[in-house]
């Protein structure tokens, strides 16, 4: 499934409003990714509690919560958009 092209990996994070996520890339990029869509199942659905899914922390490579619930940089970039730098 996974291809050979790279992405940027999660610098920093800082949760927004509405679950969703301002990234930091390593590349230099910041981006916005709304995170409702893929809060789905037993895992991820965890995150839907706004107390817990404030509680996300950049891992070296992607997005991380307490209790290991990650969001793969591939998803995290592409499903992202990107915001200009005042």
């Amino acid at each position: 499934m996974g291809g050979d092209i790279s992405r940027p990996a999660v610098a920093n994070v800082h949760v927004l409003s509405d679950f969703r996520l301002r990234v930091e890339f390593d590349n230099g990029e910041t981006r916005i990714f709304d995170a409702k869509p893929h809060l789905q199942g037993p895992w991820l659905g965890m995150l839907k509690n706004f107390g817990f899914f404030d509680c996300a922390f950049p891992n070296g490579r992607t997005v991380e919560w307490p209790e290991g619930q990650t969001i793969e940089p591939d998803v995290l970039y592409d499903n992202s958009v990107a915001i200009a730098e005042d």
